[in-house]
This record gives C-alpha cells, sequence and structure tokens, in this order.
C-alpha cells in the first residue's frame, strides 16, 4: 500500500460494471470494477467511485481512497 500512496495516478486499462457484488462489496450495490495502469508502471484492481457513464479506456484516475474493511482501492476522475 505504501508505493499505492506514492504512485497515486493513473489511466484506465479496462473496466467491466458490476451489478452482483461480492459479499464484502455488497453495500456499493452497483459499481464499475477498472484495472488502472498507475503511473509508476504497476498495474492494480479497484473500484471507479465516480459517474459510471464517464468511464473509458484511457480515462485518468487518482486513487482516492482505500477501505481496509473490504480491502478495496478506489479510484475516481483524476
Amino acid at each position: 500500500m505504501v508505493e499505492l500512496e506514492r504512485a497515486s495516478r493513473g489511466k484506465v486499462l479496462e473496466f467491466v460494471p458490476v451489478f452482483f457484488p461480492p459479499e464484502n462489496l455488497k453495500d456499493l450495490r452497483q459499481y464499475v470494477s477498472v484495472f488502472v495502469k498507475l503511473d509508476n508502471g504497476c498495474q492494480t484492481f479497484g473500484i471507479f467511485s465516480g459517474d459510471p457513464d464517464k468511464i473509458k479506456v484511457g480515462t485518468p484516475v487518482v486513487l482516492s481512497s482505500f477501505d481496509k474493511d473490504s480491502k478495496a482501492l478506489f479510484f475516481d476522475m483524476g
């Protein structure tokens, strides 16, 4: 997590709307899962917390938060 905090910006490589979340994310209801290439070259999965209609491949995003309970990274428009 330390490295992610240092490289908190990146671009969306792929995304998938999730209509039936797993048990640890059931409070989110529907969300968009994103695969992000961070500026430091690392790639990671996360959840896009912005407007799902605005996400597309290549969208710049920024790490906005980390949920310790679900262990999910949240990204927003960067």
